[in-house]
């Protein structure tokens, strides 16, 4: 895929490659352009006027026709963009073994009904376990121009990532924001803080975090933001309790049942991931520990049926999410590969009666 060369434009000659872009695509520009027309019609320097003359010919917007000069021209190749929601072939088992669905559900509503993407073609490209970095390489290259990739599980897609940003793909992923790549994410440093300081001001001064290990990146970015929080309030050490799932999403509930009996208090739950919940609210019952008489519970992150069980939550805009990845793709496909977005959109507390 040939992308226009990155360089810093002020906001005004970014403006001024759009309209041209525009203007072309919709064929109100049909003359010859020259750097004398861009440099007295734009008031730009002559430089300027040749790098946007120069990436306009790179999209193949542009045709040079020696001793005639440049004219507007649009891509035999380009009906359309084409937005690829990029899976591993074992995603969708994991999607299901971790209950993740609703989330991945709604965040794919958020693509799907982005008025943006009707502007293109949306389409699944899954890969493979056997897939070699070459096979990968030439499947993405295989999309052709004006296409991007949506990524919703970048750490098991890492070559993706650098293949993107060796050939100057556009792509997005939905991932934590302590990653060092393109990413979207809302602040869940702030909103798990919120969470546990609602269950702190509920007089919770016993807290359990419960969730992934923290060494997986979201965890551990909650668990710090769960660490601030106490810190912050004065909660002691010795009153904080760290209770980790493996991968086979099995909760040490011996681990989890010795924790709360030795409680002095209401001891205040967080679960770092709704994958989680359901082994969570089984070990209450069975400890008769319910809410918020015994305990008190928020959850990250907001699923339909939480409205029913009265769990509080963390709500993670997935909507807005899968709108803003739409847009940014197309910012790119309009404009020029970038390889430092970093987005993060506000969440909110939902709270319910488990506080």
């Amino acid at each position: 895929m040939t992308m226009p060369d990155q360089k810093a434009l002020d906001s005004t000659n970014r403006a001024i490659y759009k309209a041209l872009k525009a203007a072309i695509i919709s064929q109100s520009l049909t003359e010859k352009i020259s750097e004398t027309a861009l440099m007295n019609d734009h008031r730009v320097s002559r430089n300027t006027a040749r790098y946007l003359l120069n990436m306009l010919e790179k999209e193949g917007y542009l045709r040079r026709v020696r001793g005639k000069g440049s004219f507007p021209t649009i891509p035999t190749a380009h009906t359309g963009y084409s937005f690829n929601i990029l899976h591993h072939e074992n995603d969708f088992r994991d999607i299901l073994r971790t209950g993740a669905g609703a989330s991945y559900y709604g965040l794919l509503d958020g693509i799907i009904s982005s008025e943006a993407v009707t502007r293109g073609s949306l389409r699944y490209l899954v890969l493979r376990e056997r897939d070699s970095f070459d096979q990968i390489r030439e499947n993405i290259l295989a999309l052709g121009p004006h296409s991007g990739l949506i990524i919703t599980n970048p750490y098991s897609e890492l070559d993706v990532i650098k293949i993107c940003n060796l050939e100057r793909i556009p792509f997005i992923a939905y991932v934590s924001e302590e990653a060092d790549f393109n990413f979207i994410n809302h602040n869940s440093r702030q909103t798990t803080f919120q969470a546990v300081t609602h269950l702190i001001q509920r007089g919770c001064h016993d807290l359990v975090f419960a969730g992934w290990n923290v060494s997986f990146p979201s965890s551990r970015l909650r668990w710090k933001s769960f660490s601030a929080a106490c810190d912050k309030a004065g909660i002691l050490p010795e009153r904080r309790f760290q209770i980790p799932f493996n991968v086979d999403l099995q909760l040490d509930v011996e681990q989890l049942g010795a924790a709360l009996r030795s409680c002095s208090e209401v001891p205040g739950i967080f679960i770092s991931s709704n994958s989680f919940t359901s082994s969570v609210l089984e070990t209450l019952k069975i400890l008769n520990m319910p809410f918020p008489t015994r305990s008190a519970v928020i959850v990250f992150d907001d699923l339909p049926q939480y409205t029913t069980l009265q769990l509080s939550a963390v709500r993670t805009p997935l909507a807005a999410i899968g709108r803003t990845m739409v847009e940014t793709l197309i910012e790119m496909f309009e404009f020029e590969f970038r390889n430092d977005v970093r987005i993060t959109l506000p969440g909110e507390i939902v709270i319910r009666g488990s506080i």
